[in-house]
């Protein structure tokens, strides 16, 4: 009868060295795999802060839109600033939000797969292009962002950040109103958004409504120059 060499101490210490090195790379390679599925696994955008008074110049009743610009942007879990829309802008282009309806909504996006995107299953690639959307707002309680929107798909363009108007205020929008027959009284929307042609603003105020370059605010948009919205 064959008798088996009994193993040596150098060979048992082999084997038990093998079999570490593999459950270390197997345990390695789940790792790396559940690390990379969380990466990949959209997380949702924090609940908004409640409305605050803290650094808003001329509130409640001097408000001007430029100047909030930077504090909006604060609040918002998006990178990109596309327009806002002003209701209720005096000629002086300065917003009293004691003024009922008053309020001023600064819009954010992101670039296609940058930032918060919509729930979906981890490992999984989205169906579409998200740029996502958060609006911030100033009303009269405050300024706050509103709850961000993962789902809002992205515009035909890529969303860039709108510079802010260097030579071209609010008030500067009123004047050329005016000078449209215009009465300089009572309150105007004004919009800030990028148009076919570059930062521009859109004027409405009863049955008037025009579009300046926001550039050089004097040359009027029509046609395909004039397209564009604040998202």
């Amino acid at each position: 009868m064959n008798v088996k060499p009994p193993v040596s101490n150098e060979r048992r210490r082999d084997k038990w060295m093998g079999l570490l090195i593999i459950v270390i790379a197997f345990g390695g390679c789940m790792g790396l795999s559940l690390w990379g599925m969380s990466k990949s696994t959209p997380q949702l955008a924090p609940e908004p802060e409640p409305p605050s008074l803290e650094r808003i110049p001329g509130y409640p009743d001097h408000v001007d839109p430029l100047k909030l610009i930077d504090r909006a942007r604060e609040l918002s879990v998006r990178t990109k600033f596309r327009g806002f829309v002003a209701t209720n802008v005096a000629p002086s282009g300065l917003v009293n939000l004691k003024v009922k309806a008053s309020s001023i909504r600064f819009s954010f996006q992101d670039p296609s797969g940058i930032g918060h995107q919509p729930p979906r299953q981890g490992g999984t690639l989205p169906n579409r292009r998200y740029c996502g959307l958060q609006s911030v707002f100033l009303r009269k309680d405050g300024i706050e962002a509103a709850m961000d929107q993962a789902e809002r798909a992205c515009p035909a363009a890529a969303p860039e950040n709108l510079p802010l108007p260097k030579d071209c205020t609010l008030e500067d929008v009123w004047e050329i109103a005016e000078k449209r027959r215009v009465k300089a009284e009572g309150t105007a929307r004004i919009e800030y958004f990028d148009s076919f042609d570059g930062p521009a603003y859109r004027f409405r105020k009863d049955r008037h409504q025009f579009i300046v370059s926001a550039n050089d605010c004097t040359k009027i948009l029509t046609g395909r120059a004039s397209r564009g919205m604040v998202p």
